[in-house]
């Protein structure tokens, strides 16, 4: 590591500070664009806050919030991030969801996914090449950390939610922003429900808008992942939702 920089491009560079373990506590996605083949992807990341805690037991912890940007090599923002519903092919032939179709306190399909195995857990660290031992080394989980079995990573819970929205869109919506606290471990074992209920609708610039409440539930009915996601949903005989998507004025 460089002095008083980062170990590698596009790495902020460290906290002096003599507290070491650090935890996924939550994030913020706003979406745009997906990415195409031939894109150049680039990531540029700030910290946005950087504030001093100390929790009910007396612990001192610092809540660092850090911000990313990707943009392909147009400079166009793919996305920004403040760190069985239905098969492939029937996701493929999906009859569109309306904002008309929806009313405040429905509960979308939900999507369940697991039990999770140790399997899952180590394909996506060698997927995204993070090799930290809680993610596949039982024994350094539980005796070394004091964890009750290896964990779910933080980057894989923060895929799913963006994912499910995405699905529920399909094919002419658009998963706006979603934002959501890492609350419960999730462990091999596990069955996560990923679900969604609409708490609030309006109307901005012929586009319909859909606020809701989501989450990741376990099985024994703790919450993993609590948030609030906003959706942007044609509305019947009106426009359609603009790709890239551009945010109405004042939404």
């Amino acid at each position: 590591m460089r002095e008083g920089g980062a170990d590698r491009r596009g790495q902020l560079p460290p906290i002096p500070t003599p507290l070491k373990r650090i935890l996924n506590a939550g994030n913020e996605i706003e979406l745009y664009q997906y990415p195409k083949l031939g894109d150049h992807i680039y990531s540029q990341a700030k910290y946005h806050d950087i504030k001093g805690r100390v929790t009910k037991d007396g612990v001192a912890m610092l809540v660092v919030t850090t911000q990313n940007t990707y943009t392909n090599q147009n400079g166009d923002v793919s996305h920004r991030k403040e760190n069985a519903m239905v098969t492939a092919d029937e996701l493929r032939t999906k009859a569109q969801l309306y904002y008309d179709d929806l009313q405040v306190g429905q509960e979308m399909p939900p999507l369940v996914i697991g039990p999770m195995t140790p399997t899952h857990l180590f394909r996506w660290s060698a997927a995204i090449e993070n090799w930290h031992r809680i993610h596949y080394d039982q024994n350094f989980a539980v005796y070394h950390d004091g964890l009750p079995n290896i964990l779910a990573q933080g980057s894989w819970k923060q895929s799913i939610l963006p994912r499910y929205l995405k699905d529920l869109c399909l094919p002419d919506g658009w998963p706006w922003k979603v934002q959501f606290q890492h609350r419960a471990m999730i462990v091999p074992g596990d069955t996560i429900t990923v679900w969604a209920t609409v708490t609030g609708k309006r109307e901005a610039e012929g586009l319909g808008l859909v606020e809701m409440d989501v989450g990741m539930r376990l099985q024994y009915d703790a919450e993993s992942c609590p948030g609030t996601a906003t959706i942007v949903l044609p509305i019947r005989g009106g426009r359609p939702v603009p790709y890239p998507f551009v945010a109405p004025k004042g939404a």
